[in-house]
């Protein structure tokens, strides 16, 4: 907040106007102390002055002593009501965190003036950090409607559009911020960010060049280079950008773990689990963190409890979740391997998880985590994630993890088998493939994602080049699908995708792996669908898209994560007709002679 001078709500003597001409100027120049000094001797002497009270109170917002802050604003305004006093409150409030007050004290200023552009866009922050970007637009706007020269109005009006989505309205919010200073590099980079979800990505390298132009010391702008740069596989270029954020600040959250993502898709597991804590810098804050007054059992502490395998172990262990359901099921690989580390573990998972689990690991306790576990149950903590970087140190490592290491319930599976004979009727010992081809991932799943007439269209016994004994089933293992997608490629393809109504993919992961037991051969996209089949043992071709997610690698067909899984890669970004080839061709092979 910058010190300002408002008209005199009180009439003060002479001797204590010019003393607060002589602090206020203080403060303008940035000598706090003597302007603190000033103020505080003028209301020791002049208990009502309004202005001085006001301006002592944007001292301390400066010197983010918000509470104090409030004190003396509220002073100010029980003698004056200022529109500007009620800005300041409003600024003390927003940065303590007591949104309602702020929000409260704006509109007390607007009420006041309703020309307060400056109150409007304060406003429109105050929505943003609640993420209700859509109602923080109608102030930006607002704010730039009276005063178009708010070169903040419009920046962050940009990045409210970012969020909501709407790529090409931010770019045009970020050029008209940049209109009024081209120097201002977090909007450069901004829009970079915004040409890049718009797949515009010369143009995003260009606005990030701008930004380090403008600020050649700014560690973000270096590191959103180089995911940039990972996303067009130019690695070289990504690993010099994550130094050079590095090189600025060595503890730069986001650069160290998009480091880590490129080195372990690299399969430089050493490197990459190394830094792959940065997660849970609040910077990154990818998923919640256990609240617990326990210890963290460490990784280094873990591999001294391997080298070390008589000495006595944790008691009891708790290992708790993180990150998505997919994420789970493939860390769980490990938890076989995690038994040497307490006499007794406990683990925290995904409630839709539970049954599957207990059923495929009985050695080990699992609780939802839905559920609150008592610190009482557990002497030490980790997250699931962290055995890999205990764990999995190379590719021979990942030789322990069991082929199938998840077992889906026979009875389900032979139950869905009666049942499917009836549906399929005479196609019964024909051969039975399920398919699953979108992807729900906030950041990704449009890109994972593949139209379902694409996928369908080059598995159809005619695409297979199939004989009229072999017989085709499809059957859908996609989570939330829709069903009238389903039907009008029913409709064009002339074939049956069979959805099994009763197991819900996405709630009943137990039904969910019945259904993918049964299936010969399943086809999906990267989502939990892969993650299941691969635990499962099932064999699964992967359509993955130009830029995969790091545990897919950057080249090969296979994984070390799951040994039953087949994996398709883009050559181009979005070229899916070569990837759906190639799946066809790789079909035809396996069942061509079924």
């Amino acid at each position: 907040m910058k010190p300002t001078q408002s008209a005199l709500s009180a009439s003060p003597s002479k001797k204590s106007q010019q003393a607060f001409l002589v602090a206020n100027k203080y403060h303008v120049q940035g000598n706090l102390v003597a302007a603190r000094k000033g103020y505080e001797d003028i209301i020791k002497s002049t208990p009502k002055y309004a202005d001085a009270l006001h301006m002592l109170g944007v001292l301390c917002c400066q010197e983010r002593a918000f509470p104090q802050a409030v004190g003396y604003l509220q002073r100010a305004l029980l003698l004056a009501k200022n529109p500007v006093f009620f800005y300041s409150l409003g600024v003390a409030h927003q940065e303590m965190g007591s949104l309602d007050l702020a929000e409260q004290s704006y509109l007390g200023a607007l009420k006041l003036r309703p020309s307060y552009a400056e109150a409007l866009y304060n406003l429109g922050n105050l929505m943003r950090t609640q993420h209700k970007n859509a109602e923080a637009l109608g102030f930006y706007d607002q704010a730039i409607k009276l005063n178009p020269a708010l070169v903040d109005a419009h920046y962050n009006r940009g990045n409210a559009l970012k969020d909501l989505k709407r790529f090409v309205d931010a770019v045009q919010s970020f050029d008209a911020a940049l209109a009024l200073n081209q120097n201002y590099a977090q909007a450069h980079m901004n829009k970079g960010l915004a040409l890049k979800a718009l797949g515009r990505s010369q143009e995003a390298l260009d606005a990030y060049a701008l930004a380090l132009r403008a600020n050649p010391g700014y560690a973000d702008a270096y590191s959103n280079l180089g995911m940039l740069y990972c996303e067009l596989k130019q690695w070289p270029q990504a690993s010099r950008a994550f130094q050079e954020a590095l090189d600025l600040n060595p503890n730069h959250a986001s650069a160290l773990w998009n480091k880590s993502l490129m080195l372990l898709s690299h399969k430089d597991y050493r490197g990459g689990f190394a830094l792959y804590g940065a997660r849970w810098r609040e910077e990154v804050s990818i998923s919640p963190v256990l609240q617990s007054s326990k210890p963290w059992l460490s990784a280094q502490q873990c591999k001294e409890q391997l080298l070390q395998p008589l000495k006595p172990p944790v008691q009891r262990l708790l290992i708790w979740p993180e990150q998505g359901i997919g994420d789970e099921v493939m860390f769980g690989s490990l938890l076989g391997q995690a038994k040497v580390l307490a006499t007794r573990i406990t683990v925290q998972i995904d409630d839709r998880l539970i049954a599957l689990f207990k059923r495929s690991m009985p050695y080990l306790d699992f609780i939802p985590k839905s559920v609150m576990c008592d610190e009482e149950r557990y002497d030490a903590h980790l997250p699931i994630g962290q055995l890999a970087e205990v764990f999995c140190t190379d590719h021979d490592s990942f030789h322990r993890i069991a082929a199938n290491y998840l077992l889906a319930d026979p009875l389900r599976v032979q139950d869905i088998k009666s049942k499917l004979q009836i549906t399929f009727k005479a196609q019964v010992q024909g051969y039975t493939i399920g398919i699953s081809w979108h992807s729900s991932n906030n950041q990704h799943g449009a890109l994972r994602s593949v139209d379902l007439g694409s996928m369908l269209s080059v598995l159809t016994p005619q695409a297979l080049g199939l004989n009229e004994s072999t017989k085709l089933n499809f059957l859908s293992l996609q989570y939330r699908a829709s069903q009238a997608e389903i039907s009008a490629v029913e409709q064009t393809l002339d074939c049956r995708i069979h959805s099994y109504g009763e197991i819900d993919n996405f709630q009943d992961i137990d039904g969910l792996a019945a259904l993918v037991q049964v299936c010969d051969l399943v086809i999906s996209v990267d989502n939990s669908t892969v993650h299941l089949a691969g635990a499962l043992g099932k064999q699964t071709f992967v359509l993955l898209p130009y830029s995969a997610d790091w545990r897919w690698g950057v080249q090969g067909a296979d994984t070390n994560w799951y040994a039953c899984l087949r994996l398709f890669r883009q050559s181009t970004q979005g070229g899916w007709a070569e990837v759906l080839e190639q799946v066809r061709l790789a079909t035809k092979s396996l069942i061509g002679g079924v």
